[in-house]
């Protein structure tokens, strides 16, 4: 399971259109940055702020089942970075949508090319997949931060 994703078969003509794709469906999750942090409130409060619920669930369940599909389809199942870049992000730099998406994926992009560094580097001129450097990192990390998290709630 750790092992499905892979870098090593990435070539640029296919990079170049996963970008292009990615970054217009970013930017259109990005543009409703406001009414995704208004979900933050409750489906309740949101509604009164005047949020079509129902029609802007519908709408960021597509365009993340898109995002997801898009990065599966290109790389593979790199475990992980979905977790922690953004719980990270969101210690860093607050909870609105608009400030956590940039720095996401900008921070996302570096986690994933360190790893993938460290992937090719670390055991010479063997490659280990990107999803075993992803896991050993990515676990504790997690675990660490589910704990430290349990312990400022009480």
């Amino acid at each position: 399971f750790w092992l499905m994703g892979d870098l090593s078969r990435a070539r640029m003509h296919g990079a170049l259109l996963t970008l292009f794709v990615s970054l217009i469906l970013i930017f259109m999750l990005w543009r409703k940055s406001t009414q995704l942090d208004a979900f933050l409130m409750g489906e309740e409060n949101a509604s009164g702020l005047g949020v079509s619920v129902p029609k802007l669930r519908r709408q960021f369940i597509w365009l993340t089942s898109f995002l997801v599909g898009l990065s599966v389809a290109s790389s593979g199942m790199i475990g992980f970075l979905g977790l922690i870049v953004p719980h990270f992000s969101r210690k860093l730099v607050g909870s609105l949508h608009f400030n956590m998406i940039p720095f996401c994926i900008i921070w996302g992009a570096v986690a994933l090319v360190l790893a993938d560094l460290m992937a090719r580097v670390l055991l010479r001129p063997y490659e280990l997949p990107v999803g075993v450097i992803t896991a050993f990192v990515g676990a504790p990390l997690f675990i660490w931060m589910i704990l430290s998290d349990g312990r400022s709630r009480n």
